[in-house]
């Protein structure tokens, strides 16, 4: 059975680890280790000699013979980048870190290279600097910054600004860390929407949260993450925005990887996997993942989450790309024997 039947008109449906990982059949909920399969190849590993160079090495294998749009995010914060990469997915373009205060000169060789119409920087001058922009006006015809006050309003102007017509889903996840939202960009992209960053600690919506579902009116709210990165007041108050509110979560950001998976993929022969705890390569991987199609699971450095193998072995995943060098996600997350909890 297919996660996605759990989506009930009308119904706020919540799916908690148990239910969300029962519902594939092939996902265990406990920890107990589950055999990897031995013949997961690596098809690719995607990584530069800094989060800059591996930002270039993504956007080299998504967009070989040039892009239109290049986004343009922090590299040394998540949140701006976090809502650019459905929006990058969106406008068919790769997304580039920068410094904040200089433009990485790797960065600006990829940008020549990729000869785009246009430059679309996500965050103020605080996360991108004038000067930065200065620089990138001089590799495009057309540069544009979407900015708001905060990582919240930014998140809502680049939905705003980018999904212009109405959206079928949503999903909408903490601001406060980047894995949630992370795992949730190339399943939001796969659905032809966008990534909400919001404060879930607060009591609801914001006015602009509202109107922005309002421009948007998807059918379905998926909530991604547990209450405690999205309370239940939150939830309750955010239903009214669509006919159906969904949780995806599990017990920590490996499990609710996999759980997001399992509901936006029914089959999936390529994966992809970066570090759960090092977010700039994966911010990165989980646009080019957008991009094909694919899942992008959060994993530990060095070996793999049962949920994650689980997951792997239901979706049929026969080849993965990792996303960052050795020193951030090892060879070995896809070795033969059994999976590790720590």
């Amino acid at each position: 059975m297919r996660m996605r039947r759990f989506v009930v008109t009308g119904v706020a449906v919540v799916l908690g680890v148990s239910a969300v990982l029962a519902g594939a059949g092939s996902v265990p909920a406990s920890a107990d280790p589950v055999p990897w399969p031995p013949a997961i190849p690596i098809a690719a590993r995607l990584a530069g000699a800094d989060r800059y160079g591996t930002s270039v090495a993504v956007a080299q294998a998504g967009f070989p013979d040039g892009a239109p749009v290049v986004f343009i995010a922090s590299g040394e914060n998540f949140p701006d980048a976090l809502s650019a990469g459905p929006a990058a997915v969106h406008e068919g373009g790769p997304l580039l870190l920068t410094r904040q205060d200089v433009l990485p000169s790797d960065v600006a060789d990829e940008i020549t290279a990729l000869k785009p119409d246009r430059i679309v920087i996500v965050g103020g001058t605080a996360a991108v600097s004038a000067g930065v922009e200065e620089s990138l006006k001089l590799l495009a015809p057309s540069v544009s910054r979407i900015a708001g006050a905060d990582r919240y309003a930014t998140s809502l102007l680049v939905a705003q600004t980018v999904f212009t017509g109405e959206v079928s889903t949503v999903y909408v996840a903490t601001g406060r860390d980047f894995p949630d939202a992370l795992s949730a960009g190339p399943a939001a992209a796969k659905a032809g929407g966008p990534v909400l960053l919001v404060d879930g600690l607060q009591g609801g919506p914001s006015q602009r949260m509202v109107d922005t579902l309002q421009q948007l009116t998807p059918r379905i709210i998926i909530i991604v993450g547990g209450p405690e990165a999205v309370s239940e007041t939150y939830l309750r108050n955010l239903r009214s925005g669509a006919s159906a509110t969904i949780r995806l979560y599990g017990e920590d950001r490996l499990v609710t990887s996999a759980a997001i998976a399992n509901y936006a993929w029914d089959t999936a022969p390529m994966a992809y996997l970066a570090s759960g705890w090092a977010f700039p390569d994966a911010l990165v991987g989980s646009v080019l993942a957008g991009q094909n199609g694919d899942p992008l699971y959060v994993s530990y450095p060095g070996c793999q989450n049962p949920a994650t193998a689980g997951s792997l072995i239901a979706l049929g995943v026969s080849q993965v790309t990792l996303i960052g060098g050795t020193s951030v996600i090892s060879d070995s997350v896809t070795a033969g024997g059994s999976t590790c909890i720590a």
